[in-house]
C-alpha cells in the first residue's frame, strides 16, 4: 500500500511539473537587434530594438521586457564586466519592414520596443563585447 502512496505522489508530481513548465513558456520575442555608436572622449550610445509579438505572447511576460539587462564581457575571457539596467523608452506598433525576404502576416501584432542610453566604455586590450540575453523567442520563427 505504501508503494501506491509513493507512486501517485510521483505521478502528481510529475503531472503538476508538466503544467508549470506549459504555464511559464512564455514565446513572445520574435527578434531584436543592438547596436552601439561612438559619441567622443569613451562616450557610447547603446540602443536595443527588441521585437515583441503582441498577439500570442504572454502578457506577463511582455511586461517584463520593459526593461532590459544590457551586459558587458570581457571579448577575450568571456568574463563578465558590469550589467546596466535600462528602461524602454518607446513602444511602437510595426506595420510594415523594410527588408524584402521578409513579409508580414495578416493580422499579426508585432511591436518594437525601443532602448537607449549612453555610457562610458574603457574597452581594455582584449575589446568589450555589449551583450542583450533573453529567454523565450516565439515558435514562429524559422530561421534561427
Amino acid at each position: 500500500m505504501k508503494s501506491l502512496n509513493y507512486l501517485n505522489r510521483f505521478i502528481l508530481l510529475l503531472f503538476s511539473l508538466i503544467n508549470l513548465n506549459v504555464v511559464l513558456f512564455a514565446t513572445h520575442i520574435v527578434g531584436g537587434n543592438i547596436n552601439y555608436e561612438y559619441l567622443s572622449d569613451g562616450k557610447y550610445r547603446i540602443n536595443l530594438y527588441l521585437y515583441v509579438d503582441c498577439q500570442n505572447g504572454a502578457p506577463n511576460a511582455i511586461s517584463l521586457d520593459e526593461i532590459a539587462n544590457i551586459s558587458y564581457f570581457d571579448a577575450l575571457t568571456n568574463q563578465f564586466i558590469e550589467n546596466d539596467q535600462v528602461s524602454v523608452l518607446r513602444k511602437t506598433n510595426v506595420s510594415e519592414v523594410n527588408y524584402k525576404c521578409l513579409e508580414i502576416e495578416p493580422n499579426a501584432c508585432v511591436q518594437q520596443f525601443f532602448f537607449t542610453y549612453e555610457k562610458n566604455i574603457s574597452p581594455n586590450n582584449n575589446g568589450i563585447i555589449v551583450s542583450f540575453q533573453r529567454c523565450c523567442r516565439n515558435n514562429s520563427v524559422s530561421n534561427i
